[in-house]
């Protein structure tokens, strides 16, 4: 699995049990019910942690700058972020192989 599928597949979890945890506390402050949170929190807080170990990762394979790294950590604060930072994180994965590409063609 390459680390850009990875990531992805991570993103989305991540999103994913943000919205189930935000579910969780309507039920939990609505109808009084706790458990789904202290649960899902915690599936939650797993997650996160996946998704930043994995923007750490890409930082290294895709050697960003800075903006970059910032720009997929602050996407996991947003709620629901992390889908759309997907997107940016593979344009820029496809931009970084472009230049990759161009910097390894040998002149005619």
């Amino acid at each position: 699995m390459t680390t850009i599928r990875a990531f992805r597949g991570i993103a989305r979890a991540e999103a994913l049990t943000g919205l189930l945890l935000a579910f969780s506390m309507i039920a939990k402050y609505g109808f009084d019910s706790g458990a789904a949170t202290t649960v899902m929190g915690l599936i939650h807080g797993v997650v996160f942690l996946a998704y930043c170990g994995a923007a750490f990762d890409l930082r290294a394979v895709l050697r960003w700058n800075p903006y970059r790294f910032v720009v997929a950590l602050a996407a996991a604060f947003v709620p629901l972020g992390t889908f759309f930072a997907v997107e940016r994180v593979e344009d820029w994965a496809e931009l970084e192989r472009r230049k990759l590409a161009r910097s390894t063609r040998r002149p005619a």
